[in-house]
């Protein structure tokens, strides 16, 4: 999770990619879902929002959306990222004051994916680490046994 020094962010995730095999180990749906909190959370922290920070997110669901066979109605899929923001506003809240806490650093030092470099222009950004986040998740919500495999973090 990386919020660089002008407010804007990013989070490294594993969706699933436009035309992907029928293999692929995430549905549309739960990539829906996923690419709607952002525009979520930011609903519910400031409900005037425009959400044009979430462009991107909204162009790779409708990539997503207008594959085949054809998906039940998204607005289905976006209240229930939405119901889930607000059920877990708490692990929210301890998430982004955690990333707002860090120091910015240089990019170039925070170990970015080559394809994930292009979400920013600017060369310094706080960064909340994938391994850092498991653990606020863990203690924040027990109940739900937060895991990340090893071969998804990103830092």
């Amino acid at each position: 999770m990386l919020i660089d020094d002008r407010d804007h962010g990013y989070a490294g995730l594993r969706l699933r990619p436009p035309r992907a095999s029928s293999d692929f180990p995430l549905s549309r749906e739960a990539s829906i879902v996923v690419l709607f909190a952002g525009l979520m959370a930011e609903k519910e922290f400031d409900y005037e929002s425009t959400g044009k920070s979430a462009s991107d997110d909204l162009a790779r669901i409708d990539e997503l959306q207008a594959e085949k066979p054809e998906l039940m109605d998204v607005e289905i899929l976006k209240l229930e990222s939405g119901k889930l923001i607000k059920e877990h506003w708490i692990a929210v809240e301890h998430l982004a004051k955690a990333v707002l806490a860090k120091d910015c650093r240089p990019r170039s030092e925070l170990n970015e994916r080559a394809e994930d470099k292009g979400w920013s222009g600017s060369s310094m950004a706080r960064c909340l680490p994938g391994k850092e986040i498991v653990v606020m998740l863990r203690k924040t919500l027990p109940s739900h046994n937060v895991q990340l495999e090893p071969e998804l973090v990103i830092d």
